[in-house]
């Protein structure tokens, strides 16, 4: 009778402990699929993020092209021209970016226009401006990035393009106070 209890209940424990390793098995496979909605969630954020900050990019270059194309002050220029050399190179490096991660970002940009009088005397300080709060809409939307993704790659680009955002609109401030 002894015997049959130490059987009994061996053969509990290893049911006890099959129903465990069952468990265990099924936990391992929520967690993968809780792992496949976080990764394409993050993907999602990654993709909305890499959107607007080419959108604001393409939108800098272009008030920069403009600005270049117009009659402005050499102190004025030589900032345009870094901010447009700075942001063509930002936007290489968000298309590399969104190529590798397969992500389709915009690579034109309709309307994008600053009215500015033809005689005008202050068209420098116009374009400045324009420029300067396009500029302080990216350094917001790159502080979302940074906070926001699980991508290496997209929060460097983040940091890198804070500092030299934030480096020219020191430059743009300083030629605003010295007009």
């Amino acid at each position: 009778m002894k015997s049959f209890r130490k059987i009994i209940t061996l053969f509990n424990l290893l049911l006890i402990a099959l129903l465990l390793q069952s468990c265990d098995k099924e936990d391992k496979k929520e967690n993968v699929v809780l792992e496949m909605i976080s990764e394409d969630i993050n993907n999602k954020v990654n993709t909305q993020f890499l959107t607007d900050v080419a959108n604001l990019n393409l939108r800098v270059v272009s008030i920069a092209q403009l600005a270049n194309d117009s009659l402005i002050d050499s102190k004025t220029r030589k900032v345009v021209n870094n901010i447009e050399t700075h942001h063509v190179n930002i936007n290489k490096r968000i298309k590399k970016i969104a190529r590798k991660n397969l992500i389709i970002i915009p690579d034109t940009l309709y309307e994008e226009t600053i009215k500015v009088d033809s005689l005008a005397k202050n068209r420098s300080y116009v374009y400045l401006v324009a420029l300067e709060k396009l500029m302080k809409e990216e350094v917001e939307e790159f502080k979302l990035i940074k906070e926001n993704t699980n991508n290496v790659e997209i929060e460097d680009l983040a940091k890198d393009a804070i500092e030299k955002i934030n480096v020219t609109l020191t430059e743009i401030d300083y030629v605003l106070n010295n007009y």
